[in-house]
């Protein structure tokens, strides 16, 4: 079994990297760039495959035939690349210098090890988030399969917490493989990608390759701090793409070329990555701003540089449009329509982070060890800055005040996130929305930050670098290193990622095993599905579940309800004559709980709750209605026929 899934992942990675390839070489053409380094083209095809993706899902053809097709495509094109330019690529990722290739062997033999481990361990967990998971993440694919697009549901978290990136990608497994395969995408795939842009600096700079293997060992000893499948590496992975893509020379296009076009590939990347994850925006921003404003400080002009990140600007909302234009209809109406006030008050949050406590956190890692790797990627602003403002030649400049503003911008978002959000936020979870910005920008500032301390290649010896660098390297190690054994040992014993689990006692891990092994490989999808099959085919369902990915959606209209869809500026039922509801099970919420939230949460957690509790509530008073079939309702799950919609009861929703 461990066979299977070791060569099962090793093919999945290998397939979509020469695919992804292809699409980022195409890329790369159209937009008049170098061939550049081969990880970085396979992050230019990520960036390519999920501006398709937009376009498919707002016209309803993302259906696994068309996914196939990207794929078989991607191949295809990566295959005449190959044999049209194998020379270019040969002597771009063949070691020629006795360095070179002893950074390959050292490189190659971490990667082999680390997505050994990983893919073992991460392809198909023997755990999943039986909240954020079921009722979320998994549903997103499998509706898209199977009516072609994402929208559909005006109460799921779509739109608002994610545009559905990530569950487009996720849909180039669900289609072809069981649904427990869904984390390798990011937990496999992405989390390589990571690893092979850390390694990028070193490529044709043996002199890097301590430094660059630092970084690559950066990207598995940051603790993640993974809770779901929701776009952790592969956030990470496009943020390094992008400073990356800015940061390196062998990316850029040559003088010659058209202006308009040779901002596509950055454009690519910061669209892709919004539209995994909106919660980078800051990042984004942030490192856009500062990368702009070090163009203009190398270029010593500022009209060629702001002329630039207009036309990347345009270009990214170009690619950005299709993921925009789905949930269009989502966006006018909470422009045009106001929901009620919460009926219970929510509390302010009193949230307070200790940026230096040594002691570890509900989701891993401890504050101490973030704020010291964030503080140094602040120190490392101020040297570059001060070391590229010193330079002459532009070309030497460039680089280092761009790695500058990287850094500056990763730091900020930590710090502003960890004093800021927890007065919106809890706390346990606050950290988490700064990990991929760190897990991206960390590993290429030990990389780059050798090279760019003592000049472009070629310049003299890095080592003041490389020993600054190794420096940094050994204390984020150390900071993160009791946690990094006990995240390995709980993805051994306990077969999963997640790392709240260390908290759980074996009692619990057991009834959590036992659930999600009946929801994934027991009766529980027959039995869902036996529910839906006594509403009539076509009949539009409103389904509140713990499982509504185990629903046929090609069956019936369905508007699956989720928490985070609850807490939307546009969370209104639509009209829908039949509701499934679980209102009790594994999981599921009662209304004490949801009361627990809002009276000791407050903030947005307050907000979800006090939705979740309000939609409670009206669903009780549907059930009691004398209008209202109870079709069945049995296991804690009803099935209704309601007399009237929620729309013809005066737009009855969640307030």
């Amino acid at each position: 079994m461990l066979g299977s899934i070791l060569a099962a992942g090793t093919a999945g990675v290998v397939v979509a990297c020469w695919a992804l390839f292809g699409w980022g070489r195409l890329a790369r053409r159209l937009s008049g760039l170098p061939p550049g380094t081969w990880p970085l083209t396979i992050a230019l095809g990520l960036g390519a495959v999920i501006f398709l993706g937009g376009i498919l899902n707002l016209s309803r053809l993302a259906y696994p035939p068309v996914l196939d097709a990207i794929l078989v495509l991607g191949l295809s094109i990566a295959a005449y690349e190959w044999y049209a330019d194998r020379g270019t690529l040969l002597r771009a990722a063949w070691p020629v210098t006795r360095g070179e290739k002893l950074y390959l062997v050292c490189w190659s033999a971490i990667m082999l090890v680390l997505m050994g481990f990983t893919i073992a361990t991460q392809l198909a967990p023997r755990l999943y988030n039986f909240f954020d998971d079921f009722q979320k993440y998994f549903a997103y694919p499998v509706r898209m399969l199977e009516t072609g697009t994402l929208y559909g549901s005006p109460v799921n978290a779509l739109g608002s917490e994610t545009l559905g990136a990530q569950a487009f990608l996720h849909g180039f497994i669900v289609a072809h493989f069981p649904i427990y395969f869904i984390n390798g995408v990011d937990g496999v795939f992405c989390f390589a990608l990571c690893l092979l842009l850390a390694g990028c600096a070193a490529l044709g700079r043996p002199r890097l390759g301590i430094a660059a293997f630092f970084g690559v060992l950066a990207v598995f000893f940051i603790h993640a701090q993974s809770v779901n499948v929701s776009a952790l590496f592969s956030s990470a992975a496009l943020y390094a793409a992008i400073v990356l893509f800015s940061l390196d020379p062998r990316e850029q296009a040559s003088e010659g070329k058209v202006a308009w076009r040779s901002d596509i590939g950055a454009a690519l990347l910061y669209a892709a990555a919004f539209a995994l994850k909106p919660t980078g925006l800051l990042f984004l921003g942030l490192q856009f701003i500062f990368c702009v404003s070090a163009t203009a400080a190398g270029e010593r002009s500022w009209r060629p540089s702001f002329a630039r990140a207009l036309r990347t600007g345009l270009w990214a909302a170009l690619f950005l449009s299709p993921w925009l234009l789905l949930y269009m209809p989502h966006y006018l109406f909470a422009m045009t329509h106001s929901l009620p006030e919460p009926a219970i008050p929510i509390p302010s949050i009193r949230g307070h982070i200790d940026l230096f406590s040594p002691v570890t956190m509900y989701y891993g890692g401890s504050y101490l060890a973030y704020t010291c790797i964030a503080a140094g990627l602040g120190l490392y602003a101020v040297a570059a800055l001060y070391t590229g403002l010193r330079r002459v030649a532009s070309a030497q400049r460039m680089p280092a005040l761009i790695l500058a503003g990287a850094c500056a911008a990763a730091a900020a978002n930590y710090f502003f996130i960890a004093l800021v959000l927890p007065s919106y936020v809890d706390v346990d979870t606050t950290m988490r929305f700064t990990i991929p910005a760190l897990i991206g920008v960390v590993p290429l500032t030990l990389g780059f930050g050798a090279l760019i301390w003592d000049g472009p290649a070629g310049a003299k010896s890095a080592r003041r670098g490389t020993v600054t660098s190794m420096a940094y390297g050994v204390v984020l190690i150390a900071l993160f290193f009791p946690t990094a054994v006990e995240r390995v040992k709980s993805e051994i014993e306990r077969g999963s990622s997640m790392s709240f689990l260390p908290r759980f006692g074996d009692d619990k891990i057991a009834e959590l095993r036992v659930f999600d092994d009946a929801v994934l490989h027991g009766p529980v999808a027959e039995e869902i599905q036996a529910f839906q099959s006594r509403i009539p085919p076509g009949e539009k369902i409103i389904a509140w579940t713990e499982m509504p990915f185990l629903l046929d959606y090609a069956r019936n209209p369905i508007a699956e309800i989720n928490d985070g869809g609850l807490a939307t500026a546009w969370s209104v039922l639509p009209e829908a004559r039949y509701l499934m509801w679980q209102y009790a099970g594994y999981g599921i919420r009662p209304p004490e709980e949801y009361l627990y939230y809002i009276r000791f949460f407050g903030g947005f957690a307050g907000l979800v709750a006090n939705r979740g509790l309000s939609t409670y509530r009206s669903f009780e008073a549907l059930a009691r209605a004398p209008d209202t079939e109870i079709i069945s309702d049995e296991d804690g799950i009803a099935v209704l026929h309601l007399g009237k919609p929620p729309g013809d009861r005066g737009g009855a929703g969640p307030s």
